[in-house]
């Protein structure tokens, strides 16, 4: 598929069954990701912080002091150096997270079912857990993209106005803004996702329909986008 073939594919929304996919290879290791002239490495846990995700990293991180930078796959993050080469040249890519323990994946997910229920107003623990789900990978049923080192949060900064794009909503915004394709911004916001979207599609990454920010090599997702018979990676965990 072209580029434009694959801009239209990104419209469509994929309910992936991790089961329904064997993994072809899970021996590549994780590295960190260091920063260039093009890409810039600014975790979600440090200043400003995300507080969706940022403190939930903060403590993982004051239990394991040496998780204290963004790591990837080695191919994911070999493909993430590709990608900022297909950006203009005034803009810089901005990576916030990549791996993610399954201890704060966990967290993420609880996170998000107790903001259903308290500042969504779902009545039961079930209906915010379905919400939650929308926006946080449950391991319990999903090999969770972020946990396998093969996805990645990422956006865009404009160094000739110093400035970061205006993509619609804050990374991490569980709401109908944070969808990749919602109607619901302005034709400049719609430009800027489009300018980021495309640079991860050229250098081989797949998006998923409900985070504009959020990408992912080798993981499950990406194999159903690119109709690849197998995903590349599991979950994986580093040793201290």
């Amino acid at each position: 598929m072209d580029i434009y073939q694959l801009i239209e594919r990104s419209k469509q929304s994929f309910e992936v069954d991790p089961q329904n996919l064997p993994c072809a290879n899970n021996r590549v290791r994780l590295v960190h990701i260091l920063a260039n002239e093009k890409l810039l490495v600014e975790p979600v846990w440090k200043p400003p912080i995300d507080h969706n995700e940022g403190f939930l990293y903060q403590d993982y991180i004051a239990k394991h002091p040496a998780y204290n930078s963004i790591f990837l796959r080695e191919e994911v993050a070999h493909r993430l150096y590709q990608a900022v080469e297909h950006l203009p040249s005034h803009l810089q890519l901005v990576v916030r997270a990549g791996h993610r323990p399954v201890e704060v994946q966990v967290k993420a997910l609880e996170t998000v079912i107790e903001k259903g229920l308290k500042e969504k107003n779902l009545r039961t623990y079930e209906a915010a857990l379905e919400f939650a789900r929308i926006f946080v990978d449950d391991p319990s049923i999903k090999i969770a993209s972020h946990c396998c080192g093969s996805a990645v949060d990422v956006e865009l900064y404009d160094k000739d106005k110093a400035t970061f794009l205006d993509f619609g909503c804050f990374m991490n915004t569980e709401s109908d803004e944070a969808y990749l394709h919602t109607t619901n911004i302005t034709t400049v916001q719609k430009d800027n996702r489009l300018i980021l979207l495309t640079a991860m599609l050229q250098a081989g990454f797949a998006p998923t329909c409900v985070e504009w920010w959020h990408f992912s090599y080798g993981d499950t997702v990406w194999a159903y986008f690119y109709k690849e018979p197998k995903s590349l990676y599991k979950i994986i965990e580093m040793k201290f």
